[in-house]
């Protein structure tokens, strides 16, 4: 959810300031007797600007972010969870012991049951 939030945001963002650009290329173009078709590629350009200026604010504010959210993630919470994970190694170790025999003893089962019908079925 919190992608589409943050996604939201930043369209809204880029399509407020490429709207206010639009609105300015739209004043100018009637002040200054432009033919239609010239003022359309004019707002077009301004608009494909104001998008790259905005996208690439953006993605300067996005990498800082990413750079403060590892940083936290490497000192603060990757050393809680290898900790964690040290305290239950033991642990863990032994239960995937225990499911390893279960399931050899479950194939086990699945042959010799395979085998018996087999032999039913030659007799």
């Amino acid at each position: 959810m919190n992608k589409y939030l943050i996604i939201i945001i930043i369209l809204g963002i880029c399509f407020g300031t490429f709207n206010a650009g639009l609105t300015q290329t739209s004043l100018a173009q009637t002040s200054s007797d432009l033919t239609q078709e010239r003022g359309e590629i004019t707002m077009f350009e301004k608009g494909i600007e104001i998008l790259k200026k905005n996208l690439n604010e953006v993605l300067v504010i996005w990498k800082r972010i990413h750079l403060k959210a590892t940083g936290y993630w490497k000192e603060n919470i990757l050393p809680k969870i290898q900790e964690w994970f040290e305290k239950k190694k033991p642990e863990i170790k032994e239960e995937f012991k225990k499911e390893k025999e279960e399931m050899n003893q479950e194939i086990r089962d699945i042959i010799s049951d395979s085998w018996q019908w087999l032999k039913d079925l030659i007799k």
